[in-house]
């Protein structure tokens, strides 16, 4: 009687460690998954923000290189008459009448201050933007995979689908006005893919960001009315990461000075100039990447 109740505590508590196993297994999986998607939603995000900026050559860097050509010719005497010609690389010789030409074509880099008042907004790098349309669809397909084993609706990656088909047509036809709808609309969707996510500092950023876009996407159409419903929509959504007190202990100065830069953006659209909404777009966009 002894051995059979010891055989059905073995069998009991190996049943119950199995179970304990199996759900540390589980667990670690969620978990992994969990990082696998945080870090799919921000390379789309960086990418669809990216995009978005250059449509209106903004960056975040103080300083761009450009690069231009330049000939130099190079002339010496020389005896006699003689014809020639080579090419090597960059560079021609030609000889007549005692004297040697030499051409040569060199690239002079500089860098040079990356200004919104300065550059023009209109000389899209249509290339680069095409460019960056195609990886999205490269990875697309495997973040699926993985929004899919997250339990996200089925409804949004097919609508996400849709849209990134239809924004590369309008890249492709190098429509400006489309392609800003088109990228801002792809972005409103970063925040439904997180909906089982539970760093609601990130669905908060996320929020607010997708309501800068928003305004942003209007400044062409120069609706600024529309564009401070948006503004106070990413102040509203702000507001709730400001309200959680120990993330704003611990970086209070990060918080404290998005908050200057996003108030600095709505005061912005009482001038209704576009370059100067840029400007403010700009700092605030560099300081929400922060997060």
């Amino acid at each position: 009687m002894k051995q059979v109740l010891k055989n059905i505590l073995c069998i009991l508590l190996s049943i119950i460690l199995l179970f304990i196993l199996t759900g540390c297994k589980d667990k670690e999986e969620n978990g992994s998954l969990e990082e696998k998607i945080k870090s799919e939603i921000e390379y789309l995000d960086s990418k669809i923000v990216g995009m978005l900026n250059k449509l209106n050559n903004i960056s975040y860097q103080n300083y761009k290189i450009t690069t231009e050509k330049i000939e130099l010719n190079e002339s010496s005497g020389q005896e006699g008459e003689q014809s020639s010609s080579t090419q090597k690389g960059t560079e021609s010789n030609t000889s007549s009448g005692g004297e040697t030409s030499q051409n040569k074509t060199i690239n002079q880099s500089e860098m040079d201050h990356s200004s919104i008042l300065g550059d023009n907004t209109q000389n899209i790098n249509w290339t680069e933007i095409k460019s960056d349309i195609e990886l999205l669809h490269d990875t697309w397909s495997t973040i699926i995979i993985d929004l899919t084993q997250r339990g996200i609706n089925n409804k949004y990656m097919e609508e996400f689908s849709k849209l990134l088909d239809n924004t590369t047509v309008d890249i492709k036809e190098e429509n400006k006005k489309e392609s800003l709808i088109g990228l801002t609309d792809m972005y409103s969707y970063l925040t439904k893919f997180l909906e089982n996510e539970g760093d609601n500092i990130q669905k908060n950023i996320k929020n607010v960001k997708m309501h800068i876009i928003k305004a942003y996407s209007l400044v062409e159409s120069e609706n600024w009315e529309q564009m401070g419903t948006e503004v106070n929509e990413a102040i509203r959504y702000y507001n709730n990461i400001i309200n959680q007190t120990n993330y704003v202990k611990e970086n209070s100065f990060k918080v404290e000075k998005t908050s200057i830069s996003l108030k600095e953006l709505q005061n912005s659209l009482t001038v209704k100039d576009k370059n100067v909404f840029y400007i403010k777009y700009r700092n605030l966009m560099e300081q929400l990447s922060s997060f």
